[in-house]
């Protein structure tokens, strides 16, 4: 049996290429191996393609601030396009895939369309082949996509578990197993299934490296070098309002062991070339000590410096320190990327961010002595902000040596911050495509979207 596994394509003002690479796929694609299935990667976003679109009725508020015949240097966006293959092409390679079960990455509400209609191409092609669907905007609206006519089956929480069961179920014609598989959702008679709660796997180690022979390593590069994710965890214990990572990995901080961790970049560097590492943890500082054992272990084994580290998906300052900061720059880190989302206590306190402001000044004073490239992300448009609130942490980072990294609020279903907007009528419209900065969606009496637009431009 053959699993054609998709990363659709995205529709947006914009890309952001470098963190594309399906690592979430490529760890099922492993699992399904290990279970003895034959896996195809399909990851629509691996290619320079990119076309303009009309833009769609429901983003037309939009047009007064995103002009195509805007030339400053200064303008935000201009066209809607379509990135990634075309819809003909992704037709075309799933039906020259000849898989027999089709599975579907859905990682960001606002991308929940695209992933739809990929599903109803592979049913289109072959209506009773199977359609699972995973992924974060599954977790937060597990319902929506179940219910929807070209999806079979959704996977809640970790799959790499509950997706070689589903197959290998479906394989043996044990239909009547799926009922007692954890973490999975599927319909019979119309009659939608979904599960309480979704798989967690404690024991990491248990797990295959992600299956990277599957796609092309050249395709995913930085700064043309090739760059490989890495996750060393899972989980992150903190429970700000805004972030939804819960709903995929829980709360629980689970660990790999070190030698797994240290054995997965070996194979990387020696068979895929790969020269800078993206660790792509929940929460990798979380215990520093851990931290520091394992930038430690790296630089044992491939020497002070020689490989390049990141972690563009953010640490969180609360969980740095200076010596750990040392360890890092000595171990191939060359940048930071810090989230203060505001440098407001009220506000710090409302999103139930960690840490505090001083901390967080004192780590990046610390990071520029190390000469440490800075990025810092701030979160503009909260429910509960205000304009002074938001200039004041513009500003705020504008006194210290780093890059500004504005972030438009969005409100992500299932997360303690859409219940608030939903409470307090700041979505005018059910379409969760709206759900992304790009779209500038919440305004509230303390801020216009002109306000915010003002500001992500500044």
């Amino acid at each position: 049996m053959k699993i054609l596994l998709i990363q659709p394509p995205v529709e947006d003002f914009y890309q952001t290429t470098m963190r594309t690479l399906p690592v979430g796929l490529l760890y099922l694609a492993a699992s399904l191996q290990a279970a003895g299935f034959e896996v195809e990667i399909l990851d629509c976003q691996a290619t320079s393609q990119k076309r303009v679109l009309a833009l769609p009725a429901e983003f037309h508020y939009l047009k007064p601030y995103y002009r195509t015949e805007n030339l400053s240097p200064y303008k935000l966006y201009g066209h809607f396009r379509h990135y990634g293959l075309s819809w003909e092409d992704i037709r075309e390679r799933i039906r020259n895939s000849r898989a027999d079960v089709i599975g579907i990455s859905a990682l960001f509400t606002p991308f929940y369309r695209e992933a739809l209609r990929v599903a109803a191409l592979a049913k289109e092609l072959e209506a009773a082949r199977p359609v699972i669907l995973g992924g974060a905007h599954v977790n937060a609206c597990p319902e929506q996509v179940l219910n929807d006519p070209n999806v079979d089956f959704i996977l809640l929480g970790e799959g790499e578990r509950t997706l070689p069961e589903l197959v290998s179920a479906l394989h043996e014609g044990r239909y009547g197993a799926v009922q007692g598989i954890t973490g999975l959702g599927y319909k019979t008679d119309g009659k939608l299934h979904v599960p309480s709660h979704g798989d967690l796997i404690a024991d990491l180690e248990s797990l295959p490296y992600p299956a990277r022979e599957l796609i092309d390593p050249s395709r995913y590069t930085l700064g043309g070098k090739r760059l490989t994710m890495l996750i060393t965890s899972r989980g992150c214990p903190y429970h700000c309002t805004f972030c939804s990572i819960f709903l995929t990995a829980g709360r629980q901080f689970r660990v790999r062991p070190l030698n797994s961790i240290i054995d997965e970049m070996k194979l990387c560097r020696t068979r895929f070339g790969t020269e800078i590492f993206d660790i792509e943890d929940d929460n990798f500082s979380f215990d520093q000590k851990r931290a520091a054992r394992i930038l430690a272990a790296i630089r044992e084994e491939f020497g002070e410096g020689q490989i390049e580290l990141l972690a563009m998906n953010g640490i969180s300052a609360a969980n740095l320190s200076e010596p750990l900061l040392h360890e890092m720059k000595r171990s191939g880190f060359r940048a930071l990327n810090l989230a203060l989302v505001t440098s407001d206590k009220q506000q710090q306190r409302a999103t139930k961010r960690p840490g505090s402001t001083s901390h967080f000044d004192h780590i990046v004073q610390t990071g520029a002595e190390l000469n440490l490239e800075m990025v810092n992300y701030l979160i503009l448009g909260l429910p509960d902000a205000t304009l002074t609130e938001m200039i004041a942490s513009i500003i705020h980072l504008m006194e210290r040596p780093v890059l500004i990294g504005p972030s438009v609020f969005y409100a992500t279903p299932g997360t303690e911050s859409f219940q608030q907007c939903v409470a307090r009528g700041l979505l005018p419209s059910r379409e969760l495509a709206l759900q992304r900065s790009t779209c500038f969606p919440v305004e509230t009496e303390n801020f216009s979207r002109l306000d915010l637009v003002t500001l992500f431009r500044i």
